[in-house]
């Protein structure tokens, strides 16, 4: 369900969506886009109930920006952090908290010219 509070928060922003459109993808990115364009996964799930008996999901996300530009791949990163970290609340019927752990400052793929962002996020979220 981490991909209701993701999808929720970044395709509601203008300044996300001005800049990537709609290129928001569980896992991979189709071989037909183009970019800028960003990719969400899960890295690992564990679920928990509460001492009250609340059900809880602690799950560890990466998300991943993808430009031709190291500059947009940045703006992006800013945007995505600006969304994500330390959100705690509801979206599309989820209730969340979300914290960003680490950020690779970047990596460049000569072949494909391409620039990359990894982030890093936990949440928890309840059920």
């Amino acid at each position: 369900m981490i991909y209701k509070v993701i999808t929720g928060r970044l395709f509601n922003h203008d300044d996300f969506t001005n800049i990537v459109g709609d290129k928001l993808y569980p896992v991979i990115i189709p071989q037909t886009r183009n970019f800028p364009a960003v990719t969400y996964s899960i890295t690992t799930s564990n679920p928990e109930q509460t001492k009250d008996r609340t059900k809880c999901d602690n799950i560890t996300f990466q998300v991943d920006i993808y430009s031709n530009s190291y500059e947009q791949a940045h703006d992006i990163t800013q945007i995505i952090r600006d969304r994500l970290h330390q959100f705690y609340g509801i979206v599309n019927g989820v209730e969340s908290k979300v914290v960003l752990t680490s950020f690779a400052d970047g990596a460049y793929t000569e072949e494909l010219d391409l620039f990359n962002v990894r982030m890093e996020f936990e949440a928890k979220l309840k059920l």
